[in-house]
Formats: structure tokens, sequence, C-alpha cells
């Protein structure tokens, strides 16, 4: 019943907002990003907001709204006015898993957003303490067997706690879950040995290649550009990720057609260029780009994987 009040008030809005929609945009576009600043997600959203505002002609704000798994930037984004002047810039943790871990959802993705597109894919490390006496896979796995319950992980996203809870289980393995509100925030205490070991976009790779942190694996089919030595799940003897890390821009919904395809379309031109690109590798996110059809698509059997991938590790909804 909540979803559909949500439906019908975003419904009114956007009837209110269509005069303004086709002079879009009016005023200053305001990005919110579930996650602090100097987040990864923060540091990627930076390098597009700059030559957005050159296209369209009106100032592109950042606003860090991070905490409970990214409900907060959510729920400031669906109150917002759907005229296309907020937006949502997010990975599977606000949009997909959240929703998924809870038995009461505080909101429906597919009923209180508008896809806007596909913005990039990055990759997740297994990433370990160099205070560990390991240096693969196989190792890391055979020292927690022999140690079980004194080894434990780091999770700054519920990405990370899919993909360890995954391991555990496959792995027959036991790690203690160390939760943090940031990836980033993580790195001291894996470098220090506090805690063991993480699953961490790109931007921990700046660690890896000072010795500060080692990483056994990077849980995609093919390896990453951006480390290019670093062997796959598969050719480190782990199972694939089943999951897509991504992230993408949203709108609250009712958001009005012009206002979505003038902002998917310059988006898109951005993410083609050579220096964005260069720019996004070097936050650890591989620019991708879509039309919005196409990313409601992709959401729709991400929503299945992550379904399945939360099931499969044993995660039960709190």
């Amino acid at each position: 019943m909540q979803a559909v009040r949500r439906w019908i008030a975003a419904l009114f809005a956007a009837a209110l907002c269509s005069g303004a929609a086709a002079q879009f945009p009016a005023k200053t576009v305001r990005v919110v990003i579930p996650f602090p600043g100097g987040s990864p997600s923060d540091n990627f959203a930076r390098v597009l907001t700059t030559p957005l505002a050159q296209a369209l002609g009106q100032p592109v704000i950042i606003e860090n709204r991070p905490g409970a798994d990214g409900a907060i930037g959510a729920d400031a984004v669906i109150k917002s006015a759907p005229d296309g002047h907020t937006l949502f810039l997010s990975t599977p943790t606000a949009i997909l898993s959240a929703p998924l871990l809870k038995k009461n959802p505080p909101y429906e993705p597919s009923v209180d957003f508008t896809p806007v597109m596909l913005l990039a894919r990055f990759p997740i490390f297994l990433i370990v303490s160099p205070t560990l006496p390991v240096k693969t896979a196989a190792e890391f796995l055979d020292h927690a067997r022999a140690n079980p319950g004194k080894l434990n992980y780091a999770s700054g996203n519920i990405t990370a706690v899919v993909l360890a809870e995954a391991l555990k289980k496959s792995a027959g393995i036991n790690l203690v879950r160390v939760p943090y509100k940031s990836e980033v925030l993580t790195f001291p205490d894996l470098i220090s040995g506090r805690v063991h070991a993480n699953y961490s976009s790109g931007a921990v790779l700046g660690a890896v290649r000072d010795g500060k942190l080692r990483a056994l694996a990077v849980m995609l089919e093919r390896r990453s550009t951006l480390a290019p030595e670093v062997p796959t799940a598969v050719e480190a003897g782990l199972p694939p990720a089943s999951i897509t890390a991504f992230v993408g821009l949203f709108g609250p919904a009712g958001m009005p057609r012009p206002a979505l395809e003038r902002i998917a379309r310059e988006m898109n031109a951005i993410l083609k260029r050579p220096d964005i690109r260069e720019q996004c590798d070097r936050t650890g996110f591989h620019a991708e780009g879509s039309a919005p059809e196409e990313f409601v698509l992709f959401l729709r059997q991400q929503r299945e994987l992550w379904r399945q991938a939360i099931a499969d590790a044993g995660i039960e909804p709190d």
C-alpha cells in the first residue's frame, strides 16, 4: 500500500513538473550519493559532474548522504520532486541488495525510482593484509581452515558481505565479519592487520601497488585492465562471482521523459570521451553507458542474480 501511495504521488508530482521539464534544466542539478566523500563512488562521480554541468548549462553538485546501507540517500531522492534536478548515483548496495536484505524494505526500487542509465562497472578484488603468511588464494583458504574463527573480514558495503559469505560457504571456512561504514575506512586496519581480508573495488589498488596490501583475485570473467597481474577468481581456484558490481544513475519515480532523455544523452556522450574514460579508470571504474531501456532490462536481470546470490550465501533478511 505504501508503494502504491508513493506511485500515485509521483504521478501527481510529474504532472505538476511537466511544464518545467520542457525547459530542463532550469536550476542546479543535485546528485545524491549514498556514500561518504572520498569513497570510490564519490571520486568517480566527481569525474563526471564538471563535464555534465558544462553540457547542461547549469551547476551540478554532489550531495553525500551515507548510512543505512544507502537507505538515507535513497530516501532523500524518493522524496524529491521528479523534475530531473535530483539524481541518485548508486551501486548495487542501495538499489538492489539493501532492499533484498530487509524483511520490510524501506522502498521498492522498481516503483520508487526512474532508471536513467548504466554508468560503469567496477572490478571487485579479494584483498588480504600483508600480515597474513599467504600470497595466493589457495594459501589464504588453507590458512583460514587451519585457524577456524581466528580470521575476520572487513565489510564496507553489502557487496563485500555477499561475496565473503558465499566464499565462507563454498570453501568451508569461518571468517568473522567486521562492519565498516565505507570500504575506504577498512584500508588502515587491513594494512595494520587488525582485520585480515576484504572484498574491495579498484580504489584499493594504490595500496596494493605500494606493497601495503595483497590482491589475491579479481571477481571477473577476465582479468581487469586496472590490474592485469591479478588472477581471476577461476584462475585462483575460487568460485566465480555471479553478481555484477556496477554504478548507475537514477531519478525519483515519475521523472519526465524529456529530462530523462537529456541526461542520458549528455552523459553517454561524456562517457565516450577518451579523457573521461582514462579518469574513470584511475578511480577504479570502467565507463559503460546505456540507453534507459537497456538499463531497465539490466536491472531486472541483476535483481534476480543478487536475490539468488544472497540465498546461496545463506544470508537471511533482517
